[in-house]
């Protein structure tokens, strides 16, 4: 997000010398701050998935098997039936400190079908039926639904868990689309060894 602001000011303010070294001394910060391993992708080899339902071979497994085209012919989406409270459900190998979870939505054609989705992080095993399935981390908001690139959520404090879910919490029949789902680790969870 910091380097996303320098580069909008210098694309906006323009930068005179002083400036320059100034912004530059920041993006020096910026680099100490990614590479100190604060945050890491989750290996998420040896997780197993599961869905409400699966319509159209959109296995659940596909959200995590590295296609990230974003294109249904390639085989690489999910797809749940058009049903009421339709979920996805990722079980990690271990209890992680769950900085963000990433989610490409289809490119070809049905991006609304993920708005409104929660994502859900929880220790325990989720209870689809009464649909306790954890802490809330984000929403899909109408806006980034539209959007064709990877899109990261970024819980408001990270939360400690071995589920993700991502569901429509509407009793109106929706369908559930996801083309690939990514997990990052960060640090500051309060139960953290």
């Amino acid at each position: 997000m910091r380097l996303f602001l320098i580069i909008s000011l210098v694309c906006v303010c323009g930068i005179t010398a002083k400036r320059r070294n100034k912004f530059a001394g920041m993006e020096t910060r910026l680099d100490k701050i990614i590479d100190s391993n604060l945050f890491t992708a989750v290996d998420l080899t040896g997780g197993t998935c599961r869905q409400s339902s699966t319509t159209h071979e959109g296995e659940p497994a596909r959200a995590i098997d590295d296609k990230a085209d974003g294109l249904w012919g390639s085989a690489g989406c999910t797809h749940t039936a058009n049903e009421a409270y339709p979920w996805w459900e990722l079980t990690l190998p271990t209890s992680t400190c769950i900085y963000s979870v990433s989610i490409l939505n289809r490119k070809d054609c049905c991006r609304e079908r993920l708005a409104g989705a929660k994502i859900y992080i929880s220790e325990d095993e989720p209870n689809h039926s009464t649909r306790d399935v954890g802490t809330l981390c984000q929403t899909v908001s109408n806006k980034d639904a539209t959007l064709t690139s990877e899109i990261a959520y970024p819980c408001a404090s990270p939360i400690t868990g071995k589920y993700i879910t991502i569901q429509h919490e509407s009793e109106e029949a929706r369908i559930l689309t996801l083309c690939e789902v990514k997990v990052t680790r960060g640090k500051g969870c309060q139960n953290e060894s």
